[in-house]
């Protein structure tokens, strides 16, 4: 049980990256920080690997070190054209597997469900003992998750310097999903279909169990992985 415990709250190997990366910027003159931080971004919104990304990151931090130590900055060392530095980098990573991004992403979906639902059904307490769960329901949720979804990618894609045309087909699938999500939420919010009647607590701690489990997962996967890049010995 105290293993268990352990495996729950301990940072893994990504977070503890991203954290020794973090302090070390601090270190960096503005310029500098400056221009490490739109490399992040660029490639960040990118497909490549998280862990690709803070390796990355770190090596930059170190290039930048050293060459403020020669009176020099960041962008003397990479040239002035950074979209086709960026896109190097892009093409020289490895590419996020779709195991990675659910693995990265499901925990936090657990956590917000958990946090509403609470303060729902704990505070307000709005929730009533059995509460029944309708088609209109799904889709209203579907609606706001893939909301959030969207307003992130969006700001994400304002830090890509260009868009290939796959990139542009794709980008007109996820309005037109979107779209088809609200016809069908408003067409079942008259239609009260239900699909169970469950106990109001149920959901909230079927959520926080699920949320734990995941992150269990989440921290076994990253810490799997990370011993592909050993970034600790570099």
């Amino acid at each position: 049980m105290i293993n268990l415990i352990k495996t729950i709250f301990q940072k893994n190997e990504l977070d503890i990256l991203i954290k020794e990366n973090k302090l070390r910027t601090e270190y960096l003159s503005s310029e500098n920080k400056l221009v490490l931080k739109k490399i992040i971004e660029c490639i960040s919104a990118s497909r490549l690997s998280s862990f690709d990304i803070q390796i990355y990151r770190k090596d930059f931090i170190g290039m930048a070190l050293e060459a403020e130590q020669r009176g020099k900055t960041l962008n003397d060392t990479i040239g002035d054209d950074m979209q086709s530095f960026c896109n190097e980098l892009i093409a020289n990573g490895k590419e996020k597997t779709l195991k990675e991004f659910l693995m990265l992403s499901i925990p936090y979906l657990f956590l917000a469900f958990t946090v509403l639902y609470g303060i729902n059904y704990i505070l307000f307490n709005s929730c009533p003992p059995i509460m029944k769960i309708t088609l209109y329901d799904m889709f209203f949720y579907l609606i706001w998750c893939f909301l959030g979804v969207e307003v992130a990618s969006y700001y994400a894609k304002k830090f890509i310097f260009n868009a290939t045309s796959k990139k542009r087909f794709t980008s007109f699938i996820r309005p037109a999903a979107f779209i088809l999500f609200i016809v069908l939420n408003a067409i079942f919010s008259s239609r009260q279909i239900i699909l169970l009647e469950i106990i109001g607590w149920v959901p909230l701690a079927v959520a926080i169990i699920f949320m734990l489990m995941f992150i269990i997962f989440k921290n076994n996967y990253l810490n799997h992985i990370a011993k592909n890049y050993n970034w600790s010995d570099q």
